[in-house]
C-alpha cells in the first residue's frame, strides 16, 4: 500500500512539474507546509493551513501577475516564498515580545 501512494505520488509530482514548472511544485510541496507547523502544532491544523497558505499566495500570485503583466509561475512562487518569510518574521517578533514580558514580570517578582 505504501508502495503504491509513493508511486502514485511521484506521478502526480512528475505530472505537475511538466504543466506548471518544478520552482511553482517545490513552492506548493515544501514552502507552504514548511510554514504552517510555525503556526499551528495540531495535525489537522497544520494541514488545513498549508492548503490556505497555497490557495492564498495563488490568489495573490496571479492578481500581481495579472495587475503587472508579470509571469505567472514566477509570482506566485514569490508570493508563496514571502508569505513563508511573513510567517517567521511574525513568530520570532512574538516569541521575542514574550521574552521581554517574562523578563519584566521576573523582575517585578525578584
Amino acid at each position: 500500500m505504501r508502495l503504491a501512494y509513493f508511486f502514485a505520488l511521484g506521478l502526480a509530482v512528475s505530472a505537475a512539474s511538466k504543466v506548471a514548472g518544478a520552482m511553482l511544485v517545490f513552492c506548493y510541496l515544501v514552502v507552504a507546509p514548511g510554514a504552517a507547523p510555525v503556526l499551528s502544532r495540531r495535525l489537522w491544523l497544520v494541514m488545513l493551513t498549508a492548503a490556505s497558505l497555497a490557495a492564498a499566495s495563488t490568489v495573490c500570485g496571479m492578481c500581481w501577475s495579472v495587475s503587472e503583466d508579470l509571469p505567472t509561475n514566477q509570482t506566485i512562487a514569490v508570493t508563496t516564498c514571502a508569505g513563508f518569510i511573513a510567517v517567521f518574521v511574525c513568530r520570532l517578533a512574538q516569541w521575542s515580545i514574550l521574552k521581554v514580558v517574562l523578563r519584566r514580570q521576573s523582575r517585578r517578582k525578584g
